[in-house]
């Protein structure tokens, strides 16, 4: 009895969304497809034939299709101007992205410089072992910590460098000259 239920159910859901189906064939032969008379394009209208419908005005639905003026479409968007093969937009964002990660970078770098100093103030008063391993790890942290930023700061010049020759200045990418 359940799966008779389950049947029943499924099918009381699913048939209000049968709906209308619209075809028509255009100058260069394709076969085209719209659930809504309005996407018909005009001079096609009187072509289009209803393939299927849950409802008993199909005749009228299509006389509606043929009578209606077809709304003005919007204007097809200009394609974006490409520098490079790419969108300027991809290439601010890219070079923000690369600008914040060297920003941040650099202000590690300061914190680290400033944690440096006071292990070497510590380790030159009191002399103990941990301040000695706690010097050499912030000493560490601090040369990789520039090797990232000499490295980012490089990464970046060769962005703006691949930018220019795409044809954008650095203040397209939203910088400002160094």
């Amino acid at each position: 009895m359940r799966p008779f239920l389950l049947l029943v159910t499924v099918l009381l859901v699913v048939a209000p969304a049968y709906g209308e189906l619209y075809e028509w064939v255009d100058d260069s032969g394709s076969v085209n497809f719209s659930d809504n008379p309005e996407h018909i394009p005009a001079k096609y209208r009187g072509r289009a034939t209803m393939r299927e419908s849950t409802s008993d005005d199909k005749a009228e639905k299509v006389e509606r299709a043929k009578e209606t003026p077809l709304q003005a479409e919007p204007a097809p968007r200009p394609a974006p101007e490409l520098y490079g093969g790419r969108p300027l937009s991809w290439w601010k964002d890219t070079y923000a992205a690369k600008s914040n990660r060297l920003k941040a970078l650099q202000a590690r770098l300061a914190k680290l410089k400033d944690e440096e100093v006071e292990a070497r103030r510590k380790r030159l008063t009191l002399q103990r072992t941990r301040d000695r391993m706690a010097l050499v790890a912030k000493t560490k942290e601090h040369d990789e910590t520039e090797a990232k930023v000499t490295e980012m700061e490089k990464e970046l010049a060769e962005f703006t460098s691949l930018a220019e020759s795409s044809g954008l200045s650095i203040d397209m990418l939203g910088g400002s000259s160094r």
